[in-house]
């Protein structure tokens, strides 16, 4: 309340302070009340001062940051000087526009998230792969080990809960050249434009036959500056050569 004192207003700020966290622990009984903390500021001065430093366009600016600048830690009187010199508007407009913003309760929520168990993590695979995240789903599918049907089916699934993860993209379309399957490998990496996915979307092109292909694509890889892609594109290039001969 810019018309109450500071020793007012601190009183007053803890009012409002518990009274908003009992509303809130009424609608979360099932939290115990040792978690909840509660604090308040009372005035906020220094907002306030900010507050008329950003207000360029109004008049009696310049009058305020006069008296703010005058008042000699003294706020209470600084306040009441301030209410002195201002025209009836203009005091109106500091309630309205400058000290309306500063009147607000702050809440954080803190929180520790628990690393799920193997098992615990396999299961929410299952049921609700939405709570894990893209490093924990590569996780459960490295547990069944790279090759086996439960880590294409952990890595089908990670990749359709986060289709834009470039590392489970390119998981996936691994274990789909491993398994022979060039097709499903081409269109997962089809789009693809970093360097490694380019050049393994090139051996995918080179072992269905489509050498043409897998040569522009290393080419691309190589030009993204995967430096391992070089070999690949030599080597293709030098047997198209050799079989031309």
């Amino acid at each position: 309340s810019p018309e109450g004192s500071m020793a007012y207003n601190e009183k007053l700020s803890q009012r409002r302070a518990q009274t908003f966290a009992d509303y809130v622990q009424k609608h979360n009984k099932d939290l115990p009340k040792d978690l909840w903390h509660v604090s308040w500021k009372g005035e906020d001065w220094d907002g306030f001062v900010a507050q008329v430093e950003q207000a360029e366009d109004w008049p009696a600016r310049a009058k305020v940051q006069e008296a703010i600048a005058q008042c000699n830690d003294n706020i209470d009187a600084c306040e009441w000087k301030i209410r002195q010199q201002l025209s009836a508007d203009d005091y109106r407009y500091l309630l309205d526009e400058l000290y309306a913003p500063l009147r607000r309760n702050d809440y954080r929520i803190e929180y520790t998230v628990r690393n799920f168990t193997p098992e615990e993590a396999r299961q929410l695979l299952e049921s609700r792969p939405d709570l894990l995240s893209a490093a924990e789903m590569q996780r459960v599918a490295d547990s069944y080990g790279r090759g086996t049907d439960g880590y294409r089916k952990a890595i089908d699934t990670a990749l359709r809960t986060y289709p834009d993860n470039v590392a489970l993209r390119y998981n996936a379309a691994l274990a789909a050249v491993n398994a022979g399957r060039y097709t499903e490998a081409i269109t997962l990496l089809k789009d693809t434009q970093d360097g490694a996915s380019l050049n393994l979307l090139g051996v995918a092109y080179y072992k269905s036959g489509q050498a043409d292909k897998a040569e522009e694509t290393f080419a691309r890889a190589v030009k993204a500056g995967y430096s391992d892609a070089s070999g690949n594109l030599k080597q293709l290039q030098e047997a198209k050569a050799l079989f031309s001969e």
